[in-house]
């Protein structure tokens, strides 16, 4: 049997991708990660941190969590900064580091930035905006994913 908060956590998934237009496959892919989500038994981590005062991510799903809420970004580039960020918070990764590590080539800054655009669209599209916010731009060169206050 599904808890009611999990119900809740799909119908508000449902009505978010309902109201954006997405892609079929994209609401799929969401509506997919949010049921199994659901579907792990208690003891597993992710079922745990879902409803965590801290943004989480997902690797097995490709979603990061907060606050009962679940974005799915699945394998793509703004899923990859995201963690890469998440894993060392309140320290500044420089371009150079991030363009070496996730696009493993030669790329401009302005790959970065479109990036990360993309990926503060979707986490405020899901309701994650306190997440969005948190990644924090405002040195030159540089990425970090501000520690909650």
């Amino acid at each position: 049997m599904i808890a009611a908060e999990d119900l809740k956590l799909m119908r508000d998934a449902i009505d978010t991708l309902i109201l954006e237009h997405r892609s079929h496959s994209e609401i799929l892919q969401t509506l997919k990660a949010t049921i199994e989500a659901a579907l792990r038994p208690p003891n597993q981590e992710t079922t745990d941190t879902r409803l965590s005062s801290e943004p989480r991510i997902d690797q097995q799903m490709l979603c990061v969590y907060h606050d009962g809420k679940c974005c799915f970004l699945g394998n793509t580039l703004p899923f990859k900064i995201l963690a890469r960020l998440m894993r060392t918070p309140g320290i500044y990764v420089p371009h150079n580091v991030l363009l070496k590590e996730l696009w493993e080539g030669v790329r401009s800054d302005s790959a970065i930035r479109s990036v990360i655009k993309t990926l503060r669209i979707k986490l405020r599209k899901a309701g994650l905006n306190a997440v969005a916010d948190r990644i924090d731009g405002s040195v030159r060169c540089h990425y970090s994913f501000r520690c909650h206050r």
